[in-house]
């Protein structure tokens, strides 16, 4: 819970600690701002939530050479790949909801709905 209205609020209401993933400090620092407001009004200590961000690290000689790494290594990432991955951690097939939809999610989830459909595509029966 966290990235949506309705996850940050439940979040700001019930969560000990939230994993999160925004991928820029602008985002991460707005996200941050926002839950421990939020918890703020529901009579929460801010400290009573932890906000564990994900992060990857890129390093370089200097600053400038690792923005360069990152620069070449953000469009190497398969769109495709991230989805079948992210799919395949949740156990639900996020190529079937919306960003909103995932609790919603019906059928068959995981890595064995996206080897269905892709033999599906593919003219073959899983």
């Amino acid at each position: 819970a966290g990235a949506s209205e309705r996850g940050r609020d439940f979040a700001a209401r019930w969560a000990e600690a939230i994993f999160a993933a925004q991928n820029r400090q602008a985002a991460m620092t707005e996200f941050y701002g926002d839950v421990k407001g939020r918890m703020a009004t529901r009579g929460r200590a801010p400290g009573k939530c932890l906000i564990l961000q994900g992060l990857t690290v890129v390093l370089g000689e200097t600053e400038a050479i690792a923005r360069e790494k990152a620069d070449h290594l953000d469009p190497l990432i398969d769109p495709e790949l991230a989805l079948a991955a992210s799919s395949s951690g949740l156990a639900v097939d996020l190529t079937r909801v919306g960003q909103e939809g995932v609790a919603e999610a019906r059928g068959n989830q995981g890595m064995d709905g996206m080897q269905q459909r892709s033999s599906s595509r593919c003219g073959m029966r899983a």
